[in-house]
């Protein structure tokens, strides 16, 4: 973790004065943290030479130090039963006196913290000794205007080069709490709020302050059992914050970039404009996929350096053990996120013209429109195609989701999280084997309104705003859809008023027509007439947004494929089988039976051929019975010789040479296997 420094604000921490323990700590330091404890203690030039020469001596032995092998922090103790006189003579020539006149400087820099005194941190400070160096440690017992300073300073110190520090706060200083009024403090410095990670510790529970969102703080229990693991544990947590704090700030400044960028290139703009009437889509969704790429694209380039950083960041999560916690967000609202990943429930009050993928509601049956967008699509005016084909949509429980699992192969998908009318939450099942098929005037009426029913008022406008937020194309193809639709009513009304006279009406008419007119799933004189108004029982449900290419490809691998692929041709497979004697361990590997297809293409998977009939060769069951030693072997063997070479063997358990050998037939992970008994 990327972590520079440690600050701990705790009054029970407990020191120990003698020589040995604070030089312990002091060549665990860092070089650079040496440094800086000699310019905080520069008043004392005495003990400054001192050390520096001990550096100089450790600089030549730290290689064969063995850290693991210093008994309760003695440094000098191992160092004379190691023979490492030369700096054992620099270090006796620090004094008790000088000692004391640095306590202060010595206790700051966390200088010989006595081992019972850091529970909770010991992990965290400790855990570094093997590889002989520590983080840099701050230490303060008290917080007054003078730690305020001292701290002021060791944040600028940690924070420089965007890196972050750790604050270990007790909320108690004596008997007072004082976290409040500690993390209130760290607040204002900018440094802390950004670069800090605060972790609190507290006998009890409570809300130590009204800034959480400014800066990661952590809570732990003083009284767990597992302190050290409590506070590692926030620490991963704060990892989480410092992530969404770098994407964030990379982000918003894509996002700048990428407006600068757009309102800079207006020419683009007006050509994707121009292409979206081409092909049929609106301005708004061509130009927000624009805008989209290019904020990725941005945020891409400008986040290359702190990718790495990135994903090891993201990675310290992947350490947290999960727990059982309560969710922050409602059920309803994770259900509403899930939808909204899968679907586009606003294509109905952006009146988006109907394209690949949208689910509509048909005479209370759920369809999908499929084909590719430049077919679905107005282009001047009109299509290619004057039928729009759809695929059926089953809705699927939860509980039989684990029902008839081998139907979704590749003919079938399965989405979850599907709102539907009723907003009841359910599984789909879209059939690609299945097609049916509707006029695309029908499925365009379902555009002209926010609620995405199929209907238009013959005698009234649009709306100026409706009819502006739609595409150019269709704004000229409302009219022309209005006076058709107006003009099929004048001609349905007339013939059925008239029905006497001719003889038939218009559904008569229509069905004379042969199929190109009645194998509609719905006719387009199949509305119910409201005044003006002409309704169809059609309904635009929503947009499925990630898997519309995948559906429309199993669709179209379906309607193309050849057609002898659902015929067997050989009418036999040759197969290997396994050939086993029931009650004895006698067995026959990668045998070779043929068989027996069905014209049903479901039939014949490897599960189901156990059921179809199997053809045997005679020669694999009497090397069988010769290997069993009973007195009966003749009498097998005599009854197989009067079969043929090949045995059929047509139902799933039978009997064989005059019902003197019974077999079943089995299958167990796609292999085949044939058990005999021999009767008696």
């Amino acid at each position: 973790m990327d972590i520079a420094g440690i600050i701990i604000i705790e009054d029970t921490i407990i020191f120990e004065e003698n020589r040995s323990a604070v030089m312990y700590d002091f060549l665990g330091m860092q070089e650079s943290e040496q440094k800086i404890f000699l310019k905080t203690i520069s008043v004392n030039q005495e003990m400054i030479q001192c050390l520096e020469n001990i550096i100089i001596e450790f600089t030549k032995i730290k290689e064969e130090i063995d850290w693991m092998q210093v008994p309760s922090r003695d440094i000098e103790y191992y160092f004379k039963k190691n023979k490492f006189d030369d700096i054992q003579k620099q270090i006796d020539k620090i004094s008790d006196s000088m000692l004391k006149e640095a306590k202060k400087e010595i206790q700051r820099f966390g200088l010989g913290i006595k081992a019972q005194g850091i529970a909770g941190y010991k992990g965290i400070l400790e855990g570094s000794k093997v590889s002989s160096k520590t983080y840099p440690l701050r230490v303060y017992t008290d917080f007054n205007a003078d730690e305020l300073k001292s701290i002021s300073e060791d944040i600028d110190l940690f924070s420089s080069g965007n890196q972050y520090f750790l604050c270990v706060i007790d909320n108690f200083i004596g008997i007072e709490p004082r976290g409040k009024e500690i993390i209130s403090e760290l607040v204002k410095n900018p440094k802390a709020k950004n670069n800090g990670v605060c972790i609190v510790l507290s006998s009890k529970e409570e809300k130590i302050c009204d800034v959480t969102n400014q800066m990661y703080i952590g809570f732990v229990r003083k009284d767990e059992m597992d302190l050290d693991n409590q506070i590692k544990k926030q620490l991963i947590m704060s990892q989480y914050k410092i992530m969404l704090s770098i994407l964030s700030e990379k982000r918003k400044a894509a996002m700048d970039k990428v407006f600068n960028y757009a309102s800079d290139n207006m020419d683009t703009a007006i050509y994707l404009a121009s292409m979206a009437a081409e092909e049929g889509t609106t301005n708004y969704e061509v130009l927000n996929e624009w805008i989209e790429l290019r904020e990725r694209y941005f945020a891409h380039c400008d986040s290359a350096q702190e990718m790495k950083r990135i994903i090891l960041l993201s990675s310290m999560l992947g350490n947290l053990v999960s727990e059982q916690t309560d969710l922050k967000c409602e059920p309803e609202t994770l259900i509403d996120f899930q939808t909204f990943e899968e679907y586009d429930y606003s294509i109905n009050e952006f009146y988006l013209p109907p394209m690949s993928g949208d689910i509509f509601l048909i005479k209370n049956n759920y369809y999908m429109l499929v084909g590719q967008e430049c077919e679905i699509s107005l282009r001047d005016g009109k299509r290619k195609n004057p039928i729009a084909e759809l695929v059926p949509i089953s809705l699927i429980a939860n509980k039989d989701m684990g029902k008839d699992k081998e139907n979704y192969n590749f003919e079938k998908l399965l989405l979850g999280k599907f709102k539907t009318v009723d907003n009841i939450i359910s599984n789909i099942s879209i059939d690609c084997t299945k097609r049916v098929v509707i006029d695309n005037e029908i499925l365009d009426l379902c555009a002209f309104n926010c609620t995405g029913v199929a209907s238009i008022d013959t005698c009234s406008q649009l709306d100026v705003r409706t009819m502006n937020m739609m595409p150019i194309q269709w704004q000229q193809y409302y009219v022309s859809i209005k006076e058709r639709i107006k003009g099929l009513q004048t001609k349905y009304n007339s013939i059925n008023q008239k029905r006497e006279e001719l003889g038939f009406d218009m559904t008569e008419l229509l069905e004379d027509l042969g199929a190109s007119h009645n194998n509609r799933l719905i006719s387009i004189i199949d509305f119910s007439p409201d005044g003006n108004e002409v309704i169809y029982e059609v309904r635009r449900i929503c947009r499925i947004k990630n898997h519309t290419l995948l559906i429309n490809k199993l669709f179209l691998e379906y309607r193309g494929r050849q057609a002898f692929n659902t015929i067997n041709m050989d009418v036999g497979r040759t197969s290997k089988y396994k050939l086993m004697q029931d009650g004895t361990e006698l067995c026959l590997d990668e045998k070779t039976a043929i068989v027996l297809l069905s014209s049903s293409r479901k039939d014949n998977d490897g599960k189901r051929l156990k059921n179809r009939p199997w053809q045997v060769k005679k020669t694999d069951l009497l090397e069988l019975i010769n290997m069993t030693k009973t007195h009966k072997n003749d009498e097998y063997l005599k009854q197989l010789e009067t079969q043929d070479e090949s045995i059929l063997l047509d139902e799933r358990t039978g009997y064989i040479a005059s019902k003197s050998i019974k077999y079943t037939k089995q299958s167990y992970n796609d292999e085949l296997i044939l058990k005999i008994q021999l009767c008696k």
